[in-house]
């Protein structure tokens, strides 16, 4: 059994509510894998990065 989450506008072409983005369903995917998806690295030139820029987990889902 399926569940939606959110709702789009009359025409399906963009959404009314919830308009999470795939970086929201990875924040899902690492937490639930026990990865904080605020973890940051270090690139090849020793500046920190975030795992994931948009780290904002999806309520219904968690």
């Amino acid at each position: 059994k399926g569940v939606v989450v959110g709702a789009s506008d009359a025409t399906g072409s963009s959404p009314a509510e919830a308009p999470y983005r795939p970086e929201n369903v990875l924040a899902v995917l690492y937490q639930h894998l026990g990865i904080d998806p605020s973890q940051t690295f270090s690139d090849n030139s020793g500046r920190p990065r975030f795992l994931l820029e948009e780290r904002e987990l999806i309520s219904e889902l968690v």
